[in-house]
């Protein structure tokens, strides 16, 4: 229960995801700064708790590491992803309660699988960069109303049309772009025909 000391906080760990998460537990003098390698299938909280102690970077090191579906509401996704890890994550994310757009966004960010949104009638407002960086990819279909604040391009403006089964308010910038960009493009005139 007492403080441990590092004689070289950048000593580098490797294990399993309750391995690392055992050795960082605890009060640990001054702090860790090495580089972690997760072998196996991890959980949010090991994760939250792995990038909470230290300031190297996190590695997952095989598709098992990167590949397990992972739980939590939005607030603990976004610690478990916070800090450096070095590749992204591509198993499912489930976030279980409402997210914020920027908390959407960055788990968004974080991984290349599919986000199952528990929670989905929010508003959520943003730029028109901000939302469709959130909806980008394989996302639950919302149904709160989504509002741009920043006039859009004719992709993003798609991805935001196409991200809500609610209202989607967006304006469309460069006429010419979208003009040319929706010809024969299904989401593209959608999204034209639904701009304010």
């Amino acid at each position: 229960t007492g403080t441990i000391t590092l004689n070289d906080r950048s000593v580098a760990l490797s294990g399993t995801s309750a391995q690392i998460n055992t050795a960082l537990s605890g009060t640990i003098a001054v702090g860790y700064t090495g580089n972690v390698t997760i072998t196996d299938a991890t959980n949010v909280a090991h994760l939250k708790a792995i990038n909470a102690k230290t300031s190297g970077s996190i590695t997952l090191s095989n598709d098992t590491a990167k590949q397990g579906a992972l739980s939590g509401s939005a607030d603990d996704l976004v610690l478990a992803f916070a800090g450096s890890i070095t590749e992204p994550y591509v198993g499912n994310i489930t976030i279980t309660d409402a997210a914020s757009l920027s908390e959407l966004k960055f788990i968004n960010a974080a991984g290349n699988g599919s986000i199952v949104l528990d929670s989905v009638t929010s508003n959520l407002q943003g730029s028109s960069e901000d939302l469709a960086a959130a909806f980008t990819g394989t996302v639950t279909t919302y149904q709160g109303n989504l509002l741009a604040t920043s006039v859009s391009t004719l992709v993003n403006a798609g991805v935001i049309n196409g991200a809500t089964t609610g209202t989607a308010t967006f304006a469309i910038s460069d006429l010419s772009e979208t003009l040319n960009g929706a010809v024969g493009n299904t989401t593209s005139l959608n999204a034209m025909k639904a701009a304010t």
